[in-house]
């Protein structure tokens, strides 16, 4: 019998006796299955074996084009495509340019400074010295007073001559006590005289007994100077006047004293001022 290779698409010729067996194409050997004969049409009457079942046919590798161009053929490849055009900068650009906020500079430090702090040995000189300033102005015009005779020139006193008011008189009294405290207190602080025996039990106290009679001093100056000042019965003078802001000095500088022998006795750290610039 003739049959079809399904491979090759040839004409094979088979006996009949290989009817429904595997073959191979004698021309491209090519596995195909014959197909089998009627029983009526066969040499036997022996029943025929199962057709098997051949494998899938495997495809055959496509061909590979012959990517070779002959010198002389005609077809030329295409030019590649030109790149992007750049894009250049206008004259707007650089309006619209935002810049970066600069950082800012970085902070700058001090160069000088001064620091000081309380201390209770510079400050037991300053009452006395004050105290003896105004002792010097004592002798200097303190009041202008009135005239002697009508059309007269009016009359200067000083601090020793006003002792008839009677404000003055205690002023008086109070101040060569707190003179003669401040300066006695300062001489055996400093140990530049001997402190006698019977003043052993004031010494603990020395600092807020002469705060002590400087406050009743200057109330007794002030109740004076604001007379002088506001109510004018008697002009004061420049004298009085200076010696009025050095009683203050006194009185805060006493105060401070009392106020840092204190923060030693309690074992704390006197303040300390820095000044920078």
């Amino acid at each position: 019998m003739e049959l079809l290779c399904p491979h090759c698409l040839k004409r094979v010729t088979v006996s009949d006796d290989k009817s429904g067996q595997v073959l191979n194409c004698p021309m491209c050997n090519g596995v195909f299955a014959a197909p089998s004969l009627p029983p009526a049409l066969g040499r036997s009457a022996a029943p025929s074996p199962p057709p098997v079942v051949p494998p899938p046919p495997v495809p055959a590798p496509p061909p590979v084009p012959n990517m070779e161009i002959a010198p002389s053929s005609p077809v030329a490849m295409a030019p590649p495509p030109p790149p992007p055009p750049v894009p250049q900068p206008t004259s707007i650009q650089p309006a619209l340019r935002v810049e970066p906020p600069k950082p800012p500079p970085p902070p700058g430090d001090y160069t000088r400074k001064f620091a000081f702090r309380l201390r209770p040995d510079i400050l037991v000189f300053v009452p006395p010295v004050c105290l003896f300033l105004i002792f010097v102005l004592s002798f200097f015009s303190w009041h202008s007073g009135a005239a002697a005779a009508p059309g007269g020139e009016p009359t200067s006193l000083n601090l020793w001559q006003l002792y008839t008011s009677g404000v003055f008189l205690a002023y008086l009294v109070f101040f060569v006590l707190a003179l003669m405290l401040s300066v006695a207190f300062l001489l055996f602080e400093q140990r530049w005289l001997p402190a006698p025996p019977q003043l052993a039990p004031l010494m603990p106290w020395k600092s807020l007994l002469t705060l002590t009679v400087l406050a009743v001093t200057f109330v007794l100056f002030a109740f004076d100077y604001q007379q002088g000042v506001f109510l004018f019965p008697n002009p004061i003078m420049l004298a009085e006047k200076i010696a009025f802001r050095l009683h203050f000095i006194a009185l805060v500088a006493a105060a401070l004293e009392v106020w840092a022998q204190g923060q030693q006795a309690r074992n704390r750290p006197l303040p300390r001022f820095t000044v920078k610039w």
